[in-house]
């Protein structure tokens, strides 16, 4: 297994420590960093050892990472243990899950909408100002995703 370098964990801290910033785990920050900088798939154990942490934390926080889809899991054939890498599309993942929240977002504002009574006109604006930014966030994503998955073919056509 590749030993981090000062560099690359240093780049591990403070990728816990944006994390942290927005209310987020810091270890799971770390163990992103980690997958990230590895250049094979790795084990609960192998990350726990690298990072210095429990290898029940780095579990927890993996099974939230493959909830979102950030990270694949593997097993080579004959291998008990699983393998934890990066996905190669996490990125256009996370626009998959924004546009899921974007969506949820307008059904409860829809649901909103439908409680206030006719009689509250500033209640009625903001449902609906809640239910038209969700509309506009879902098509930007879906741009956005768009942008993002030409700009990606033209990296990994260029990548050596």
């Amino acid at each position: 297994m590749h030993r981090l370098s000062d560099a690359e964990q240093a780049f591990v801290e403070n990728q816990g420590l944006f994390f942290e910033r927005f209310g987020l785990p810091r270890i799971g920050g770390r163990i992103l960093a980690h997958l990230l900088l590895a250049e094979e798939p790795l084990t609960l154990d192998q990350i726990a050892a690298s990072l210095k942490v429990s290898k029940a934390s780095v579990s927890t926080n993996m099974r939230h990472f493959q909830d979102l889809r950030l990270v694949d899991v593997t097993s080579p054939l004959g291998e008990r243990k699983s393998y934890y890498q990066w996905s190669p599309q996490a990125w256009e993942r996370r626009y998959d899950l924004a546009a899921m929240v974007a969506r949820l977002a307008r059904a409860v504002a829809e649901q909103g909408l439908a409680a206030i009574s006719s009689d509250c006109p500033l209640a009625r604006t903001r449902m609906e100002e809640a239910i038209a930014f969700a509309d506009y966030m879902q098509g930007e994503l879906e741009r956005a995703r768009a942008g993002w998955l030409q700009r990606l073919a033209q990296l990994r056509e260029n990548a050596p």
